[in-house]
């Protein structure tokens, strides 16, 4: 079961998991075990422990990455538009919009997380529950 469970995680198509998605896609592995075990892997260099509880494969997209740091967090703007090729400045960070405002190092990567008001992030979630 231990291989099975690193397998398992490299044939997804995510790069990155937390803690709590790794328990939801092995359910018959207690949480204290599973946590055991992740740690063991860590230290083994089969998977990347990038901070707490967030764990990553050998190569991971580091948007990915900084959306499950800090949930809801959205890739704002700059991000977006210089990965597109529109904006031709140059940013060594990576922008995302959340209800908090913090940087981040992670690795070589630095995230800046911006804080934009709540009604922003939950409209959405309003949408879809008036569509129902």
């Amino acid at each position: 079961m231990s291989e099975n469970l690193i397998l398992e995680l490299y044939k997804r198509p995510e790069t990155v998991f937390t803690l709590q998605e790794i328990s939801l896609l092995f359910p018959q592995l207690p949480y204290n075990n599973l946590k055991k075990r992740m740690s063991y892997f860590a230290s083994r260099k089969s998977i990347k422990k990038l901070s707490r509880a967030i764990y990553a494969k050998e190569t991971y997209d580091i948007l990915e990455l900084a959306n499950k740091l800090y949930v809801p967090s959205y890739i704002s703007f700059e991000t977006v538009l210089q990965k597109a090729g529109v904006t031709f400045q140059y940013y060594e960070r990576i922008f995302a919009a959340s209800y908090l405002t913090r940087t981040i190092k992670c690795g070589d990567f630095i995230i800046e997380y911006k804080r934009i008001k709540k009604i922003s992030y939950s409209i959405r979630l309003a949408l879809s529950n008036r569509e129902m």
